[in-house]
Protein backbone atom coordinates (compact mmCIF):
# COMPACT_ATOMS: atom_id res chain seq x y z
CA UNK A 1 0.00 0.00 0.00
CA UNK A 2 2.97 2.06 0.53
CA UNK A 3 3.42 2.78 -3.29
CA UNK A 4 -0.32 3.33 -3.92
CA UNK A 5 0.33 5.93 -1.11
CA UNK A 6 3.31 7.86 -2.68
CA UNK A 7 1.27 7.48 -6.42
CA UNK A 8 -1.84 9.32 -4.93
CA UNK A 9 0.56 11.61 -3.41
CA UNK A 10 2.15 12.44 -6.60
CA UNK A 11 -1.07 12.65 -8.35
CA UNK A 12 -2.32 15.46 -6.36
CA UNK A 13 0.90 17.42 -6.23
CA UNK A 14 0.90 17.19 -9.88
CA UNK A 15 -2.42 18.23 -10.24
CA UNK A 16 -1.79 21.58 -7.92
CA UNK A 17 1.50 22.51 -9.89
CA UNK A 18 -0.62 22.82 -12.87
CA UNK A 19 -2.88 24.53 -11.43
CA UNK A 20 -0.51 26.91 -9.92
CA UNK A 21 0.73 27.17 -13.73
CA UNK A 22 -2.73 27.72 -15.82
CA UNK A 23 -2.27 31.70 -15.57
CA UNK A 24 1.16 31.36 -17.03
CA UNK A 25 1.12 31.25 -20.92
CA UNK A 26 4.51 31.69 -22.02
CA UNK A 27 6.49 28.85 -23.81
CA UNK A 28 8.35 27.21 -21.60
CA UNK A 29 5.10 27.42 -18.88
CA UNK A 30 2.92 25.53 -21.18
CA UNK A 31 5.87 22.72 -21.81
CA UNK A 32 5.64 22.24 -18.24
CA UNK A 33 1.96 22.15 -18.09
CA UNK A 34 2.31 19.58 -20.79
CA UNK A 35 4.36 17.73 -18.70
CA UNK A 36 2.31 18.11 -15.30
CA UNK A 37 -1.18 16.96 -17.61
CA UNK A 38 0.97 13.53 -18.84
CA UNK A 39 2.75 12.96 -16.20
CA UNK A 40 -0.99 12.98 -13.80
CA UNK A 41 -2.43 10.96 -16.30
CA UNK A 42 0.01 8.66 -16.46
CA UNK A 43 0.35 8.03 -12.25
CA UNK A 44 -3.47 7.90 -12.75
CA UNK A 45 -3.45 4.99 -14.96
CA UNK A 46 -0.65 3.66 -12.71
CA UNK A 47 -3.30 3.79 -9.46
CA UNK A 48 -5.85 2.13 -11.59
CA UNK A 49 -3.79 -0.73 -12.70
CA UNK A 50 -3.61 -1.28 -8.75
CA UNK A 51 -6.70 -0.91 -7.99
CA UNK A 52 -7.82 -3.33 -11.06
CA UNK A 53 -5.08 -5.82 -9.37
CA UNK A 54 -6.62 -5.57 -5.49
CA UNK A 55 -10.31 -5.71 -6.90
CA UNK A 56 -9.58 -8.84 -8.44
CA UNK A 57 -8.83 -10.02 -4.58
CA UNK A 58 -12.35 -12.00 -3.15
CA UNK A 59 -11.33 -11.79 0.53
CA UNK A 60 -11.14 -7.69 0.41
CA UNK A 61 -14.66 -7.07 -1.17
CA UNK A 62 -14.78 -4.26 0.71
CA UNK A 63 -12.26 -2.31 -0.47
CA UNK A 64 -14.37 -1.72 -4.08
CA UNK A 65 -16.70 0.76 -2.55
CA UNK A 66 -13.38 3.11 -1.41
CA UNK A 67 -11.68 2.34 -4.84
CA UNK A 68 -15.04 3.60 -6.82
CA UNK A 69 -14.78 6.75 -4.55
CA UNK A 70 -11.32 7.50 -4.97
CA UNK A 71 -11.85 6.95 -8.73
CA UNK A 72 -14.73 9.81 -8.34
CA UNK A 73 -12.39 11.78 -6.94
CA UNK A 74 -9.24 11.95 -9.23
CA UNK A 75 -11.52 12.21 -12.17
CA UNK A 76 -13.03 15.55 -10.87
CA UNK A 77 -9.42 16.51 -10.05
CA UNK A 78 -8.88 15.45 -13.94
CA UNK A 79 -12.22 17.28 -15.09
CA UNK A 80 -11.72 20.23 -12.99
CA UNK A 81 -8.74 21.13 -13.16
CA UNK A 82 -6.47 19.64 -16.08
CA UNK A 83 -9.35 20.39 -18.58
CA UNK A 84 -11.69 23.43 -17.48
CA UNK A 85 -9.05 25.26 -15.26
CA UNK A 86 -8.12 27.36 -17.89
CA UNK A 87 -11.76 28.09 -18.82
CA UNK A 88 -12.51 29.08 -14.75
CA UNK A 89 -9.70 31.23 -13.97
CA UNK A 90 -9.98 33.24 -17.81
CA UNK A 91 -13.36 33.69 -16.51
CA UNK A 92 -12.92 34.09 -12.34
CA UNK A 93 -9.04 35.28 -12.69
CA UNK A 94 -8.36 33.88 -8.99
CA UNK A 95 -7.43 30.27 -7.75
CA UNK A 96 -8.59 30.72 -4.42
CA UNK A 97 -11.82 28.36 -4.76
CA UNK A 98 -9.40 25.74 -7.27
CA UNK A 99 -6.93 25.67 -4.01
CA UNK A 100 -9.40 24.60 -1.90
CA UNK A 101 -11.46 22.14 -4.04
CA UNK A 102 -8.14 20.33 -4.62
CA UNK A 103 -7.39 20.64 -0.84
CA UNK A 104 -10.66 18.61 -0.27
CA UNK A 105 -10.22 16.23 -2.60
CA UNK A 106 -6.58 15.05 -1.15
CA UNK A 107 -8.30 14.81 2.07
CA UNK A 108 -11.01 12.67 1.32
CA UNK A 109 -8.67 10.39 -1.03
CA UNK A 110 -6.16 10.59 1.86
CA UNK A 111 -9.04 9.31 4.49
CA UNK A 112 -10.25 6.87 1.84
CA UNK A 113 -6.75 5.43 1.58
CA UNK A 114 -6.42 5.05 4.97
CA UNK A 115 -9.36 2.85 4.63
CA UNK A 116 -7.99 0.70 2.39
CA UNK A 117 -4.62 0.10 3.77
CA UNK A 118 -6.48 -0.94 6.98
CA UNK A 119 -8.86 -3.60 5.04
CA UNK A 120 -5.57 -4.76 3.30
CA UNK A 121 -3.57 -4.81 6.08
CA UNK A 122 -6.14 -6.74 8.28
CA UNK A 123 -6.15 -9.39 5.31
CA UNK A 124 -2.35 -9.63 5.30
CA UNK A 125 -2.58 -8.75 1.71
CA UNK A 126 0.87 -8.33 -0.49
CA UNK A 127 0.41 -5.74 -2.85
CA UNK A 128 3.30 -7.22 -4.52
CA UNK A 129 2.36 -10.58 -5.01
CA UNK A 130 -0.96 -9.79 -6.15
CA UNK A 131 0.67 -7.54 -9.08
CA UNK A 132 2.70 -10.84 -10.05
CA UNK A 133 -0.44 -13.32 -9.95
CA UNK A 134 -2.05 -10.40 -12.13
CA UNK A 135 1.00 -10.21 -14.53
CA UNK A 136 0.83 -14.23 -14.65
CA UNK A 137 -2.60 -13.66 -15.85
CA UNK A 138 -2.04 -11.32 -18.81
CA UNK A 139 -0.04 -14.01 -19.44
CA UNK A 140 -2.44 -16.70 -20.00
CA UNK A 141 -4.57 -14.74 -22.30
CA UNK A 142 -1.53 -13.24 -24.31
CA UNK A 143 -2.13 -14.16 -27.68
CA UNK A 144 -5.88 -14.60 -27.49
CA UNK A 145 -8.34 -13.33 -29.71
CA UNK A 146 -9.51 -11.12 -27.00
CA UNK A 147 -5.77 -9.38 -25.81
CA UNK A 148 -5.06 -8.92 -29.41
CA UNK A 149 -8.02 -6.71 -30.22
CA UNK A 150 -7.88 -5.17 -26.90
CA UNK A 151 -4.19 -4.42 -27.72
CA UNK A 152 -5.02 -3.31 -30.97
CA UNK A 153 -7.48 -0.82 -29.92
CA UNK A 154 -5.12 0.52 -27.44
CA UNK A 155 -2.53 0.99 -30.50
CA UNK A 156 -5.11 2.95 -32.13
CA UNK A 157 -5.86 5.29 -28.39
CA UNK A 158 -2.00 5.80 -29.21
CA UNK A 159 -2.84 7.12 -32.96
CA UNK A 160 -5.65 9.36 -31.86
CA UNK A 161 -3.32 11.49 -29.09
CA UNK A 162 -0.99 12.15 -31.65
CA UNK A 163 -3.64 12.97 -34.18
CA UNK A 164 -4.58 15.81 -31.29
CA UNK A 165 -1.25 17.36 -31.07
CA UNK A 166 -1.22 17.74 -35.31
CA UNK A 167 -4.17 18.06 -36.20
CA UNK A 168 -4.31 22.01 -37.43
CA UNK A 169 -7.85 22.33 -37.84
CA UNK A 170 -11.56 20.65 -37.43
CA UNK A 171 -12.05 19.55 -41.10
CA UNK A 172 -8.50 17.16 -40.22
CA UNK A 173 -9.27 16.09 -36.95
CA UNK A 174 -12.80 14.67 -38.16
CA UNK A 175 -11.48 12.76 -40.81
CA UNK A 176 -9.01 11.22 -38.71
CA UNK A 177 -12.17 10.24 -36.35
CA UNK A 178 -13.49 8.58 -39.28
CA UNK A 179 -10.29 6.69 -39.73
CA UNK A 180 -10.17 5.88 -36.24
CA UNK A 181 -13.49 4.46 -36.09
CA UNK A 182 -13.06 2.62 -39.43
CA UNK A 183 -9.91 0.87 -38.46
CA UNK A 184 -11.88 -0.15 -34.69
CA UNK A 185 -14.25 -1.56 -36.55
CA UNK A 186 -12.99 -5.08 -37.35
CA UNK A 187 -11.54 -5.20 -33.64
CA UNK A 188 -14.62 -4.19 -32.01
CA UNK A 189 -16.66 -6.78 -33.98
CA UNK A 190 -13.65 -9.35 -32.53
CA UNK A 191 -14.10 -8.37 -28.83
CA UNK A 192 -18.35 -8.30 -29.57
CA UNK A 193 -18.24 -12.38 -30.74
CA UNK A 194 -15.83 -12.81 -27.76
CA UNK A 195 -17.93 -11.09 -24.89
CA UNK A 196 -20.97 -13.35 -25.94
CA UNK A 197 -19.14 -16.14 -26.56
CA UNK A 198 -18.11 -16.30 -23.00
CA UNK A 199 -21.34 -15.96 -21.61
CA UNK A 200 -19.70 -13.59 -18.89
CA UNK A 201 -21.54 -10.42 -20.45
CA UNK A 202 -24.62 -9.90 -21.93
CA UNK A 203 -25.74 -8.91 -25.26
CA UNK A 204 -26.93 -5.67 -24.07
CA UNK A 205 -23.30 -4.93 -21.82
CA UNK A 206 -21.37 -5.69 -25.08
CA UNK A 207 -23.71 -3.46 -27.62
CA UNK A 208 -23.32 -0.48 -24.54
CA UNK A 209 -19.45 -0.69 -24.46
CA UNK A 210 -19.05 -0.58 -28.37
CA UNK A 211 -22.01 1.95 -28.50
CA UNK A 212 -20.09 3.93 -26.31
CA UNK A 213 -16.57 3.76 -27.41
CA UNK A 214 -17.67 5.13 -30.54
CA UNK A 215 -19.99 7.73 -28.93
CA UNK A 216 -16.53 9.33 -26.95
CA UNK A 217 -14.96 9.34 -30.58
CA UNK A 218 -17.44 11.00 -31.51
CA UNK A 219 -18.13 13.70 -28.49
CA UNK A 220 -14.79 14.00 -28.72
CA UNK A 221 -15.26 16.36 -31.88
CA UNK A 222 -17.43 18.33 -29.89
CA UNK A 223 -14.61 18.82 -26.86
CA UNK A 224 -12.24 19.49 -29.74
CA UNK A 225 -14.13 22.66 -30.75
CA UNK A 226 -15.15 23.87 -27.86
CA UNK A 227 -11.59 23.39 -25.72
CA UNK A 228 -8.66 23.77 -28.00
CA UNK A 229 -6.24 22.33 -26.02
CA UNK A 230 -4.79 18.80 -24.74
CA UNK A 231 -7.46 17.44 -22.49
CA UNK A 232 -9.30 16.51 -25.57
CA UNK A 233 -6.73 12.93 -25.20
CA UNK A 234 -8.69 11.85 -22.16
CA UNK A 235 -12.47 11.75 -24.18
CA UNK A 236 -11.72 9.88 -27.61
CA UNK A 237 -9.92 7.01 -25.19
CA UNK A 238 -12.61 7.43 -22.17
CA UNK A 239 -14.51 4.93 -24.58
CA UNK A 240 -11.68 1.99 -23.86
CA UNK A 241 -12.66 1.64 -20.60
CA UNK A 242 -16.00 0.68 -20.70
CA UNK A 243 -14.94 -2.10 -23.18
CA UNK A 244 -11.97 -2.60 -20.43
CA UNK A 245 -14.42 -2.96 -17.71
CA UNK A 246 -16.33 -6.33 -19.32
CA UNK A 247 -12.78 -7.42 -20.43
CA UNK A 248 -11.73 -7.93 -16.52
CA UNK A 249 -14.93 -9.70 -15.92
CA UNK A 250 -13.38 -12.38 -18.13
CA UNK A 251 -10.15 -12.02 -16.78
CA UNK A 252 -11.31 -12.39 -13.29
CA UNK A 253 -12.59 -15.99 -14.34
CA UNK A 254 -9.40 -16.69 -15.54
CA UNK A 255 -7.57 -15.44 -12.29
CA UNK A 256 -9.38 -17.44 -10.30
CA UNK A 257 -9.12 -20.25 -11.80
CA UNK A 258 -5.58 -19.64 -11.40
CA UNK A 259 -6.27 -19.36 -7.86
CA UNK A 260 -7.62 -22.40 -7.56
CA UNK A 261 -5.50 -24.49 -9.53
CA UNK A 262 -2.06 -26.54 -7.70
Amino acid sequence: MKILLRLHLVFYISLFAFMLAIPYNSMDANIFKMILFLVTLCVFILILTCYIVLSFNKEIKAIKKYIYANIVMMIIGIIGFLTLGHVYYSENQEQIFMIIIIGVLFIISHVLNLQMKRIVEHYNIDVISEVKLFYKMGKIIENTPISNAATKLDRISYGFCIVVFIAENMVIYICAIGIILLCSIKYLNQLRREFLKSNLVSKAETYFSIVAYVLCYLISILWHYYFQNISTIIVGPLGLLFLKIYIQRIAVKIYRSGCQAP
